[in-house]
């Protein structure tokens, strides 16, 4: 049963608040539980009142997946900087495929310029590979984290029994 409903600024939401709110909503009616969104000054206040304190299953699944989603925008964070990273080095490899020139065969070793800028342009390469395994690596983890976040979900919507 909904009792009241007061919207509270945040500044104003303090223990005392609460206390206020619980004694005049509750006036004098009988009580055996309240079920609260888990605030931190919640169960003392509850203990105080001789009820038992249970969180709202909303609010628990809300907590337990705050941490996936978080870690979950994290990864999409990399995947866009990564992807932006690989850009710039396909700019940087071209730039040093044309510097090197369309000379065919092997580079000759007096060519120090051209060899130096052959061996940068192998290192981007490595780089773009490690790049894009970070990506796939992040895009495989947010799948799997995608797929607990339906299992628990899945697991707060079923409805069970109680004996």
């Amino acid at each position: 049963m909904v009792i009241s409903d007061i919207i509270i600024f945040h500044e104003k939401f303090t223990k005392e608040t609460i206390k206020s709110f619980l004694k005049d909503s509750l006036n004098g009616l009988p009580l055996d539980a309240i079920i609260t969104d888990g605030h931190k000054s919640y169960p003392s206040i509850i203990d105080a009142l001789g009820a038992i304190h249970q969180k709202c299953v909303f609010h628990k699944m809300q907590n337990l997946m705050k941490p996936v989603y978080r870690r979950i925008r994290v990864l999409q964070r990399r995947i866009k900087n990564s992807e932006n990273k690989i850009e710039t080095l396909k700019e940087k490899e071209q730039k040093l495929k044309n510097e090197i020139g369309s000379k065919k065969g092997r580079i000759s070793e007096k060519d120090k310029k051209r060899k130096k800028m052959k061996e940068k342009k192998e290192c981007v390469k490595t780089e773009i590979k490690k790049t894009i395994v970070k990506i796939r690596e992040s895009k495989e983890e947010i799948k799997e984290l995608e797929r607990n976040v339906e299992k628990i979900s899945k697991i707060f919507k079923s409805k069970t029994e109680i004996c």
